[in-house]
């Protein structure tokens, strides 16, 4: 009997750290995943709700931004607003007024249509020839409190048959070989009751208007004022008849480097 129990002892105690060694084993193994699997400390992950990330696109569900309207058509008593100056100038048709709500850019814009522009304060600013062509009756205008609406870049030329009203806004910032701000070919009108034309350079005559034989001028307000021409009549060159009346200015014009106001 002692024998035995000298031989069992040893055994038991064997085989007991042998099972305390694996526990241990399988217990450090199972912390080593935890810790793996774990988020650091102090990092928040956001739920992905829909509403976009950081770069500010739109995430699912939303409507983008709308782009600016450019300008608004007036017609039949409906007024729709439009960001794309292009489209604007497509329902632009007989009788509607087109408002401009921003500065635009444009080629040529040729109108064969009665209608009204409404400069509103902005700038239409041509990029090649006239910036308007006029062949049917266009009347421009500024209902803005300033008064503050251009056209620049290649000014008007009004063609057989076309009469170019203008009431308001500012004509300036033109070039052209004749008549730099307003050009009137033969059968055709200009009447000018408001408005200023100024800062205009023709490399021939007519720095302001440009009357071809033909063509006639009325201007009964407004201001024609510091234009240039190389040739004569800084102000205006008058092949065809004008009519001045009520308050119309025209003064501080150049040409040929000499004052030159109406050259009839």
């Amino acid at each position: 009997m002692k024998i035995r129990r000298r031989f069992f002892t040893p055994l038991v105690l064997l085989i007991s750290l042998l099972l305390a060694a694996a526990v241990f084993s399988l217990l450090t193994a199972a912390r080593q995943v935890s810790a793996e699997e774990a988020p650091d400390e102090g990092t928040v992950t956001a739920p992905d709700d829909g509403t976009g990330d950081e770069t500010g696109e739109p995430g699912e569900g939303e409507e983008p931004e709308p782009e600016p309207s450019v300008a608004s058509v007036t017609s039949d008593g409906e007024t729709l607003e439009y960001s794309d100056f292009s489209a604007a100038l497509a329902a632009w048709g007989e009788g509607a007024t087109l408002t401009l709500l921003s500065d635009v850019t444009s080629e040529t814009v040729t109108v064969s249509v009665t209608c009204t522009l409404d400069l509103n304060g902005y700038a239409v600013q041509g990029t090649s020839g006239r910036t308007l062509r006029v062949s049917g009756s266009l009347t421009v205008t500024d209902t803005s409190l300033m008064q503050g609406g251009e056209l620049a870049g290649g000014g008007v030329r009004v063609i057989e048959g076309g009469a170019f009203i203008l009431e308001g806004g500012y004509i300036t910032d033109n070039t052209a070989e004749d008549g730099a701000a307003v050009y009137v070919a033969d059968g055709a009108s200009f009447t000018m009751t408001g408005g200023t034309v100024t800062g205009n350079t023709a490399s021939g005559n007519g720095g302001g208007v440009y009357l071809s034989g033909g063509a006639s001028f009325a201007m009964s307000g407004g201001r024609i004022t510091e234009n240039t021409a190389s040739g004569d009549g800084g102000g205006v060159y008058a092949a065809g008849s004008a009519s001045l009346s009520g308050g119309a200015t025209i003064s501080g014009n150049t040409a040929g480097g000499k004052t030159g106001n109406f050259y009839l």
